[in-house]
């Protein structure tokens, strides 16, 4: 069986991005699999910044989000936390979405928010 290693990092604006291939035991590791010898992966991306000069901290976040997406983790496997909400902020130019690079490109998926008054 093989599993997919992630390894992706954003830092100074830059996304790198990452995959190898490994068979479970050439992994080493005491994670334990299922019968079909398959490892359950969770992604947890959290981005706290707040005020919207710090916008590029959440685009880089739902960059992350789309990489393992397109990474073939299933979203009930991938647990995000944006500390504002920057679509909507009136000073965004592109109302209700969020753009991580100069074409504007949106890779449009959806994701759940879960919101609070806090």
């Amino acid at each position: 069986m093989e599993v997919t290693c992630f390894v992706i990092s954003a830092h100074s604006g830059a996304t790198e991005t990452s995959s190898t291939m490994l068979t479970n035991s050439e992994k080493g590791n005491d994670h334990e699999a299922d019968e079909e010898g398959e490892i359950d992966y969770w992604a947890v991306v959290v981005s706290t910044s707040r005020y919207f000069f710090n916008y590029r901290h959440t685009a880089n976040a739902l960059t992350m989000y789309h990489l393992l997406r397109r990474f073939g983790l299933d979203d009930d496997h991938i647990i995000l936390f944006l500390g504002d909400s920057y679509a909507c902020d009136p000073r965004n130019p592109y109302p209700g979405a969020i753009y991580n690079n100069a074409n504007n490109h949106d890779d449009d998926d959806d994701y759940i928010t879960y919101g609070s008054d806090e």
